[in-house]
């Protein structure tokens, strides 16, 4: 264990880059759990298919803002910025210089699988590019495909991890245990499904119809 190598500021940046990552974590496990099979995707547009179009566009929006954050310059218009190669500045290089190597290397990997991710913050998110919008390009804004942020996030967690197990000889299980989260809501859904069709046949048997006699 070295976290005696580590100050205050220094395990703070740490600790503060892990709980942006679980809640960058978790937002997409939201979002992979409500999007993750025709099967579902169908029953949820049977539901409320303009409600759940919204919470896929605003929580992907969101995870791609928080994965171009943090892999931001260390200092933009003026301000210093937590980002995730605030890291290699946490700790003696000299001390550790095969560990700085190593976190170098997975640090650069990140940063490359991060790269669509953030022409959607600046030209799209963060700012209305007027090319795009106008569509006066001939190179749109890459497609944000599940994969590759799966690959991306994953790339992250391995990077605190890595320093975590160096340092703290820990890890941080970024998978999400939720008393009340997606499935609940799958379960709520169908049992209101269910209840409305019955509701639905005790109306039309009351009056002798059937839905085909509709």
């Amino acid at each position: 264990m070295n976290n005696k190598a580590l100050n205050t500021y220094q395990k703070n940046i740490y600790e503060q880059l892990n709980d942006d990552i679980i809640a960058l974590s978790w937002k997409w496990q939201t979002v992979t759990n409500l999007f993750d099979s025709k099967e579902k995707v169908e029953f949820l547009n049977q539901t409320a298919s303009s409600f759940f179009l919204a919470c896929q566009i605003t929580f992907t929006d969101e995870v791609v803002l928080a994965i171009s954050r943090i892999t931001d310059s260390p200092r933009s218009a003026g301000q210093d910025n937590l980002v995730i190669t605030r890291l290699l500045e946490a700790f003696d290089q000299t001390q550790h210089s095969e560990f700085h190597a190593e976190l170098s290397k997975l640090i650069d990997a990140a940063m490359d699988a991060c790269k669509p991710f953030k022409k959607h913050r600046n030209k799209r998110l963060g700012h209305n590019d007027l090319n795009i919008k106008l569509k006066y390009t001939k190179e749109p804004l890459p497609g944000i495909i599940f994969d590759e942020v799966n690959h991306a996030i994953k790339s992250l967690q391995e990077i605190l991890n890595t320093f975590s197990r160096y340092f703290f000889d820990s890890e941080t299980h970024f998978k999400v245990k939720e008393k009340a989260g997606v499935e609940a809501l799958i379960i709520y859904l169908r049992k209101g499904v269910e209840t409305f069709e019955k509701e639905k046949q005790e109306i039309l048997s009351a009056h002798g119809l059937t839905s085909s006699s509709r």
